[in-house]
């Protein structure tokens, strides 16, 4: 199981970082950070109300408790909202200084940690966050994507609306956490991904007075590509890490999501990938590994802490 942990933490990540590259069709296809984000989660939580429904019946499940349900509400609109800042700060930023940023997301993590059960990260995991994220800033483009501003965009703004997104997620993996164990990834998932949907539905109703549909194929090609792989199986794969791993470590895992993103766009955009990248590609991947050879008690917010080495056995 040890082994399975690590495996699927990481090919989350693969799936995970095709987002960007999905992103930068939907946005070409005049989707609005709102419609994709929105689109995106309500094909996710179909498929996922859909799968739930045929493989339990409802007689099995145990009713959840109200701090349980608002939590579970909470972490979905945290979700909803990282989505939305991340797409809405690559019309200000380019997706490199937008990516360096989201990368802050294990900082958050390791605060929000510390912040709910008062012990310190390990000096292992400080060296090994410290490493990926120099990594991650050279991976990112180093220097020139701090310069870099899109046209008619707003640096800070999208600076801001990338660090907001980077905490938001790290807020979603500090919330649902022990629920991961106490409720199981399917019914988490089940609950978070239709809230995040619903969040994105009565904000759109609510300012439009009616739901955008995607008018094109490329649109439909993007939001259901997001759907499928980054949400359905990147995103519910991370949800499954956190039985193994403290949100701290799954936050670390994510600065993987710059490499993988890089090389897909390498893939189908002919985007040269410099030394500069390569080195930094190596310092990501090193620092992250020492991050996950770091056995820390497995972090949560309202249950006690499972040791690491304890949960790789379930």
């Amino acid at each position: 199981m040890w082994l399975m942990a690590h495996l699927v933490l990481v090919l989350s990540q693969v799936a995970v970082g095709s987002a960007a590259v999905l992103a930068r069709w939907g946005l070409a296809a005049h989707l609005t950070p709102r419609d994709m984000t929105m689109w995106r989660l309500v094909l996710a939580s179909a498929a996922v109300l859909g799968l739930t429904h045929a493989r339990r019946a409802p007689s099995d499940r145990r009713a959840l408790s109200w701090p349980e349900r608002t939590r579970l509400v909470m972490a979905g609109a945290a979700m909803a909202g990282h989505f939305w800042a991340w797409f809405a700060s690559l019309q200000h930023v380019s997706v490199a200084r937008s990516t360096l940023l989201v990368s802050t997301t294990p900082v958050w993590a390791v605060l929000g940690t510390w912040v709910y059960r008062r012990v310190p990260p390990s000096k292992q995991f400080w060296a090994g966050l410290t490493v990926a994220l120099g990594g991650s800033w050279l991976v990112s483009g180093g220097p020139s994507a701090a310069m870099s501003v899109r046209t008619g965009g707003s640096g800070p703004v999208g600076d801001a609306l990338a660090v907001g997104g980077a905490a938001l997620i790290a807020a979603y993996f500090m919330l649902t956490s022990d629920l991961q164990v106490s409720l199981g990834t399917g019914r988490v998932v089940c609950w978070t991904y239709t809230a995040a949907a619903l969040t994105m539905l009565t904000w759109s109703f609510g300012t439009e007075g009616r739901i955008p549909v995607p008018s094109s194929t490329g649109a439909w090609g993007a939001v259901v590509g997001m759907a499928l792989v980054p949400q359905l199986l990147g995103h519910t794969m991370l949800n499954w890490s956190l039985v193994h791993f403290t949100p701290a470590v799954v936050g670390t895992a994510t600065l993987l999501e710059p490499v993988v993103a890089g090389v897909l766009a390498w893939w189908f955009f002919a985007e040269p990938v410099g030394s500069v990248q390569a080195v930094g590609a190596v310092l990501l991947l090193s620092g992250v590994w020492l991050v996950l050879q770091d056995r820390q008690p497995r972090a949560s917010v309202g249950a006690p802490a499972v040791r690491a080495e304890d949960s790789s056995s379930r």
